[in-house]
């Protein structure tokens, strides 16, 4: 986390430093060296003025280590352009500004290169006016072209992928054994339908003893109520053991517990009532 708001908060510092540029002077063609050391001037400060650029000029660098101890340290003529070249990556300058003005019959042609410090080059053009002051007005236009393009391509902001988030452990909670749960399901379900079955019987052989007239019945109403009871407590055992049995099926089928079967009987005034889910 850390280091990902460390490097957005370097992104946005480089995003907002100026592009430092070196201009190693311009040559010329056919016209004055003074007007196009002037053309080259003009250019550097209209590049520098809002603050997104900052050029250092042939002039400065004259300025700022005077022209013996130039010479000294590398060994330059006054025009020598790659030994300034080389100079003005010694400085720090991430592109060098190269352009020459050349009079063709009566028309002034610009070409102007800037180029990083491998020599890749970041910007490119070639303008044609007629006279010098329309030259002061396409370097108005060239500059503000080259300021855009290079904003793009040396201070377009760059995507910081998030680090990714490690999800949380999940502590597996114990289960309860499908086949152990199932089987026991299964037991007890078989175990109350077989008891259901056997009162059943026995509520079946009160209701044959009634209907055979052979037989001499003593209480004949309470053998019937008796055999009621039974029939209704035998199929109420019937059906719970039956839909215990399904359950304990379905829970050996899938692995998972399913809903408990329920079931109760009710008295009622004729009897009893069975009621139950499953």
């Amino acid at each position: 986390m850390c280091s990902s708001v460390t490097s957005s908060l370097l992104v946005l510092v480089l995003a907002a430093a100026p592009i430092q540029l070196a201009s190693v002077g311009f040559t010329s063609v056919k016209v004055s060296k003074p007007l196009v050391a002037s053309f080259e001037e003009t250019f550097a400060l209209r590049l520098s003025q809002d603050g997104k650029v900052r050029v250092t000029t042939r002039r400065d660098v004259v300025t700022m280590l005077g022209v013996e101890r130039q010479r000294q340290l590398l060994g330059c003529a006054d025009d020598s352009t790659s030994c300034l070249a080389e100079l003005a990556g010694a400085l720090g300058s991430e592109g060098v500004i190269v352009g020459e003005v050349a009079q063709v019959g009566r028309v002034l042609q610009l070409t102007l290169k800037v180029l990083s410090p491998t020599g890749r080059p970041l910007f490119s053009t070639l303008r044609r006016v007629k006279g010098e002051e329309a030259m002061l007005a396409e370097l108005d236009a060239v500059a503000l072209e080259a300021i855009g393009v290079l904003s793009t391509a040396l201070r377009s902001p760059k995507v910081v992928e998030p680090e990714p988030v490690k999800p949380p452990d999940v502590v597996a909670k114990p289960a309860v054994s499908a086949p152990v749960g199932g089987w026991v399901i299964v037991a007890v379900g078989g175990a109350v339908a077989l008891a259901g079955g056997i009162v059943q019987g026995f509520a079946v052989a009160d209701f044959n003893q009634l209907s055979n007239h052979a037989a001499n019945v003593d209480a004949p109403a309470a053998l019937r109520d008796s055999g009621k009871l039974k029939q209704t407590l035998g199929l109420g055992m019937l059906g719970v053991g039956g839909a215990a049995l399904i359950a304990g099926v379905v829970w050996l089928a899938l692995g998972s517990p399913p809903v408990a079967p329920t079931a109760w009987v009710s008295p009622e005034a004729s009897g009893f009532a069975f009621v139950g889910s499953w």
